[in-house]
């Protein structure tokens, strides 16, 4: 009968439990898997410090399980090194504002120690009252020690320039003295004897010896520039480097002359530097300009353009240019690209240009084609009144 069945049907449906409460998820054990899951330990304590929840993250952080943590204090099983001032503090941060952030000591089962970044959060009930702390944590043994290692590394070669800077300082200090002697007793040996005493072969080993010591009071002399970049450096002030420029080019006034070099510019800003280091600076950008060109007369054009947080300055030149693989290692000490012959100097000219450089906290480099010319860029932050030069 229809009605028979329906009903017979509606008294299986009751009797019978549906699929989906078979499934029934519940909610405290799935928080506690996903708790589990996530790589950061995570402690629950109560206000008393009573640890009620540790995940698995956290038992494989201190080799203690949960079954032996839970309800004992937190720091009796992994912070016993937590110091009475740092406890006071963390109560007093957490009581005030309900967070605490820091880098505690713990000690894993086996006593070895290390070090837990943690963030620290009060919990509280429906009604805003404090009722517990949750803590999440990780290992940061491994960046502390990087760290130390880095800032000790740091401080080494910290040291060990300031020493470099000393020793060069006093070595070509104390070394023109007595090369200044040289120099002066030959020149009075080649003035009085030459043409009388002397044969030809005897004239040209004194030409020779006063050339030597004439190339080295040159190389003494810009190795003591270079290390009184930082020794003598002067704070930030306001320079306008079109002012620079003009005095630049009145120093290299003899060079320009006899090169028929045309020097030409844009407009170039204001900014916080050491005024005697950028005439070095560029003084030394242009007269490499002016060197090192062709057969035409050389041209040098310097700009400037505003780029984010900081000045890019450009010497541009028509010279010889340099080679792709020598653009790099001509920024270093007594690098050169030519023979003396060919282009005087020591080769210290584009290093102490870079080591001015990079006491502003500014970059140098090169672009060049070979026969072509060249393009010096450097770079000076816009914010060095804030900082200063060298600060």
């Amino acid at each position: 009968m229809p009605g028979q069945q329906e009903a017979d049907r509606e008294k299986s449906e009751e009797e019978t439990p549906s699929v989906a409460s078979e499934h029934i998820i519940d909610p405290l054990r799935l928080q506690t898997s996903i708790l589990d899951q996530v790589s950061d330990a995570i402690i629950i304590t109560d206000l008393d410090g009573t640890i009620v929840f540790w995940n698995k993250q956290t038992e494989k952080l201190t080799q203690v399980s949960g079954e032996h943590a839970l309800g004992k204090s937190i720091f009796d099983v992994v912070v016993p090194r937590v110091e009475v001032e740092q406890g006071l503090e963390i109560i007093d941060t957490m009581n005030t504002t309900g967070h605490w952030r820091g880098e505690v000591p713990f000690v894993r089962k086996d006593g070895s120690t290390f070090i837990a970044s943690i963030s620290s959060s009060m919990l509280k009930d429906e009604t805003g009252t404090p009722v517990g702390i949750i803590g999440l944590g990780r290992d940061i043994t491994e960046m502390k020690c990087a760290e130390t290692a880095l800032k000790d590394y740091s401080e080494r070669l910290k040291q060990s320039n300031v020493e470099l800077e000393q020793f060069a300082y006093i070595a070509s200090h104390d070394l023109r003295e007595p090369l200044r002697m040289i120099t002066n007793f030959l020149d009075l040996l080649e003035k009085k004897y030459k043409g009388r005493l002397l044969d030809e072969k005897a004239e040209e080993y004194i030409h020779f010896a006063v050339d030597g010591a004439s190339r080295m009071r040159q190389l003494i002399d810009d190795l003591l520039e270079f290390s009184r970049i930082e020794r003598r450096g002067r704070p930030a002030e306001h320079v306008a480097m079109e002012t620079v420029l003009d005095k630049v080019t009145r120093d290299l006034k003899m060079s320009i002359k006899e090169s028929g070099a045309v020097i030409t510019h844009d407009p170039l800003p204001s900014l916080q530097a050491d005024r005697v280091q950028m005439t070095q600076l560029l003084q030394n950008l242009v007269d490499n300009a002016i060197k090192y060109c062709r057969e035409e007369a050389p041209r040098v054009h310097i700009s400037a353009v505003r780029d984010r947080g900081e000045w890019v300055f450009s010497v541009q030149d028509n010279g010889i240019g340099i080679p792709e693989d020598q653009q790099e290692r001509i920024f270093l000490m007594f690098q050169r690209q030519h023979t003396r012959e060919d282009h005087p100097g020591t080769g210290m000219g584009l290093a102490i240009a870079k080591k001015i450089v990079e006491r502003h906290r500014g970059r140098i480099w090169v672009r060049s084609t070979v026969d072509k010319g060249s393009t010096f860029f450097f770079s000076l932050p816009i914010g060095m009144d804030k900082c200063g030069a060298g600060a």
